[in-house]
């Protein structure tokens, strides 16, 4: 990521918009590996935090190489990281298991687990002579019973490491060879139908 921001940056000072729009793309195209889904939620948003502004930098940059389309493109690609993780793990998985359900089983199996729907069982703390208001006082604090986490780090990533070969194997399947990337333009245009969609952006 540092060197693929120097890269863009050092294209955009020199004032070359192809470049700098190949040099952004391929930025914005590394976040979702800057933040990883096997790494711990927290991690993911510093790491994120760190690159503020990069889309827009990089849509800014589309626009002066007279690309728009690519620019809604990475602006969208840019603002939903995380958020498309959390889409992808709850995405439909029907069209897939018609053609191979094995492998829609799996992809299903390992999305619960990521989402945490396997995982930890709901543990009431014990009701022990004179731990009563203490026990009353942390449920009341926590909405509910004591939720044990048992999902160490080394686990997550495992299971986001299963995930990931899961949609390579996924796209190898015909017709699928797009399932789960970022959307195109023509994929996001039909959401104007009725109407326009407007997109704000702020860079240097």
């Amino acid at each position: 990521m540092t060197t693929a921001r120097t890269w863009a940056q050092t294209a955009a000072e020199a004032g070359d918009a192809e470049l700098a729009l190949e040099a952004y793309g391929t930025a914005v195209g590394l976040l979702p590996l800057l933040a990883w889904r096997g790494l711990d939620r927290t991690v993911q948003e510093k790491r994120l935090t760190a690159v503020t502004g990069l889309a827009g930098d990089a849509a800014a940059w589309a626009i002066a190489a007279g690309q728009p389309e690519r620019a809604v493109e990475l602006l969208e690609q840019g603002r939903q990281v995380l958020w498309s993780q959390a889409l992808q793990t709850r995405s439909d998985l029907s069209a897939l298991a018609a053609v191979a359900p094995a492998l829609a089983d799996d992809l299903d199996r390992t999305r619960r687990e990521l989402d945490g729907t396997e995982a930890s069982p709901i543990v009431e703390l014990p009701a022990r002579p004179g731990w009563e208001m203490g026990r009353d006082l942390l449920t009341s604090a926590l909405g509910g019973p004591y939720r044990v986490d048992t999902e160490d780090a080394g686990h997550r990533r495992r299971l986001a490491e299963r995930w990931e070969g899961l949609v390579a194997e996924a796209r190898r399947q015909l017709g699928f060879g797009n399932f789960l990337r970022p959307p195109s333009f023509a994929a996001l245009q039909p959401a104007t139908t009725g109407g326009a969609a407007v997109l704000v952006n702020a860079s240097r």
